[in-house]
Formats: C-alpha cells, structure tokens, sequence
C-alpha cells in the first residue's frame, strides 16, 4: 500500500486518545505544501498494518499553503479554524472536524491521503447509455 505523497507529512499523531475536549490530530509538512490536496478518514484499524475501505468520517482540508515544518492540528470536537504564529517563525493550523464524539477510542485511526486531481459527477437527467 503506497504510504508516500509528493508532498510529505511526518506521521499523523493523536494526543489525548478518547478526551472529548482535547482529542486532537496532528502532524507537519516535510515540505512547503497545498494543504488543499490531503484528506483525512478516520477508519478501523483492521490487521496489523492495515485498515477498511470504508471510512467513518471525512475532512477535506481547505485550500491553504503550509510551510515546510508548519504544525497541522484537528481538533475532532467544533471550534473556529485559526493560525496562530510560533516564535520559531513557523505557524500552527488549528481546524475542528465537528465530530459529536471523540473517535480513538477504539480501534479507529485517521488516514492521510493526498488527492491531487479529482472529479465532482454532476446530477443530469441526460439520458446516458450505459
């Protein structure tokens, strides 16, 4: 299973599995990145390293340009996105996923995906044949 992006991520990390309030994803860019192309899932952990098919729950990150080294965190409860300036002259992102409960609790994990082209189907009543 391909586990690498153009654009890198450190592996995603959750901080305070299961705490409503405080349950959290976070992870950083290798590289300077269009946050824009990843998506979060959160599905079961099935096997050792392996996971369903079938997500729970998804985020599409919105179109922003991260930095190199920026600190990405979802909050899993609701919230106001906003970015905050580090000393250290990197930013941090904070986005709340709206989730009416914590999710790693269990044997659920979030899944990163890069998703550089896609293609929103339309509702047409034009007959097509099939």
């Amino acid at each position: 299973m391909p586990q690498n992006f153009e654009n890198n991520m450190n592996p995603l990390k959750i901080k305070d599995r299961g705490n409503k309030l405080k349950e959290r994803i976070i992870f950083k860019p290798d590289s300077d990145s269009e946050l824009g192309y990843f998506i979060l899932f959160i599905v079961e952990k099935v096997k050792k390293d392996g996971f369903s098919g079938k997500p729970s729950q998804v985020f599409w990150f919105p179109d922003i340009n991260v930095k190199k080294n920026d600190i990405i965190v979802v909050y899993t409860k609701s919230g106001t996105p906003s970015v905050r300036e580090n000393q250290s002259g990197n930013s941090t992102y904070f986005f709340y996923w709206d989730l009416p409960s914590e999710q790693f609790s269990s044997n659920l994990i979030p899944v990163l995906v890069e998703a550089q082209g896609w293609i929103a189907l339309e509702d047409s009543e034009d007959d097509i044949e099939t």
